[in-house]
């Protein structure tokens, strides 16, 4: 996600594409309470670093 901020803020065209993926879900609540609490970390620490400069 961080590059394809940092491509569409450069001027490239962003698309994205649908290929068949294979996951295996968490097998508890706990388990997929702590994998959304990693995402959400991640996606708010990215968002911090692009949000220093928005317009760069």
């Amino acid at each position: 996600m961080d590059l394809g901020y940092r491509l569409a803020r450069a001027g490239w065209r962003i698309d994205v594409i649908d290929p068949p993926t294979w996951e295996e879900a968490p097998i508890s609540f706990t388990a997929w309470r702590k994998q959304r609490t990693r995402w959400i970390k991640g996606h708010m620490q990215t968002w911090l670093v692009l949000m220093r400069a928005p317009f760069r």
